[in-house]
Formats: C-alpha cells, sequence, structure tokens
C-alpha cells in the first residue's frame, strides 16, 4: 500500500508540473504548433510514468532509492549537516598524540599488548582522517607505510630499541607533514611532535594488570 502511494504521490506531482507548464503555454500567447508540443510532452510523461509503474517492482523501487541514499551519504560533501559535523584532521591529531603517548609508557614498561592497542587506534583514526579529509589520503598512507607499519612490527616483535626507532621515525614523519602542510590559514610548523616525557593519565598502570 506504502508503495502505489509512492508511485501515485509522484505520478501526481509529475503531471501536475507538465500541467502547468501546458497552463502557462495556454496563457502566453504561443502559437497553436507551441501549444501542441507542451500537450504532446505531457502525454508522454504519463505513458512514461504507467510504464515506469508496471516495470519496476517494489524492491528495485527500493534499490534505486538506496543506491541513491549511499552515494550521497558516502560522497563527502562538507554541505551536508551530517559531513559537516564530522570532526576534520586537527582533532584526530589529538586522538594520535594521546595514542602514540600511551604507546610510548606502556612499551617503556614492556607492556606490549597496550602499545599494540594504541597502534590499532592509530589505524582506525587514520582511516576517518581519510573518510572525511580524503585529499590527505595519499599523505596519510605515506606515513603508514613508512612510519606505522615498522612501529607495528617492532610492538608484535616486542622489542624495545627497534620499537624507540621506529617511534622516533613515525614523529619525524609527523613533524616533515607539519612542516609542508598548511591548516586553512594557520601554519602547521608550530607544531612539533617529540617524545613524551610525562603520561597524559595520571590513573593508567603502563605495567597492565598482573
Amino acid at each position: 500500500m506504502r508503495y502505489k502511494r509512492g508511485i501515485a504521490i509522484v505520478a501526481t506531482l509529475a503531471l501536475l508540473s507538465s500541467a502547468l507548464v501546458l497552463f502557462s503555454a495556454c496563457t502566453s500567447g504561443v502559437s497553436q504548433s507551441e501549444f501542441d508540443e507542451v500537450r504532446l510532452q505531457l502525454a508522454t510523461t504519463e505513458k512514461q510514468l504507467a510504464d515506469v509503474q508496471q516495470r519496476l517492482s517494489k524492491e528495485q523501487v527500493e534499490k534505486l532509492i538506496n543506491e541513491a541514499a549511499d552515494k550521497k551519504l558516502n560522497t563527502v560533501d562538507t554541505k551536508l549537516a551530517l559531513w559537516g559535523v564530522q570532526p576534520g584532521t586537527a582533532p584526530r591529531m589529538i586522538e594520535i598524540a594521546h595514542y602514540f603517548n600511551n604507546m610510548w609508557f606502556a612499551a617503556e614498561k614492556g607492556n606490549w599488548t597496550f602499545a599494540e592497542f594504541e597502534v590499532y587506534r592509530t589505524d582506525e583514526t587514520v582511516k576517518n582522517i581519510k573518510l572525511v579529509r580524503p585529499k590527505r589520503a595519499t599523505e596519510m598512507d605515506k606515513w603508514m607505510k613508512e612510519a606505522v607499519e615498522p612501529l607495528r612490527a617492532a610492538v608484535k616483535a616486542k622489542d624495545l630499541p627497534r620499537f624507540v626507532a621506529a617511534y622516533d621515525k613515525a614523529i619525524e614523519g609527523c613533524n616533515a607533514c607539519h612542516k609542508d602542510s598548511e591548516g586553512g590559514d594557520i601554519s602547521l610548523k608550530g607544531v612539533k611532535v617529540t617524545r613524551p616525557t610525562t603520561p597524559i593519565f595520571s590513573n593508567l598502570d603502563y605495567k597492565g594488570i598482573d
């Protein structure tokens, strides 16, 4: 019932639109041939709507609607409210700074489980950055391959010297990106990342649970 009502509404609106065109033609002093052309367009619209109603099943109509909605919602468009409220790169960088802080002190304590979790969370955040800021995808992929993958390997190997070297390389990558990037009207050259000296969270025991 709801499907048929929807088709009827669409048909009515389309016919009404064509009827208004026809009425406008009648009242604007057009020639007979022009009037006949508009009337033919109206008849064609009626036939097309009837054909669509016969050809498309409810499932096909729903599929077309879903495909259109997916395309709209999965394409970045900051004019849409849902896209406009998504965090951009800057807040995601703060998240990564938290993860790298936790990762450092967890590795120092030999808590490789926690360190690996923070590498994972870095992965997830980078995916989000690439989703909402697709122009940054290339540089983020480069950083992940050259810096984070060696870091992940060191964590999995539970190798602290190797971890430290990979960690330093990762933050070097951050600073190189900051040096070359502009964040709107603000230069990111003022944001230099270093090894942490103090844990951000005083309520975490970086040794983990015995």
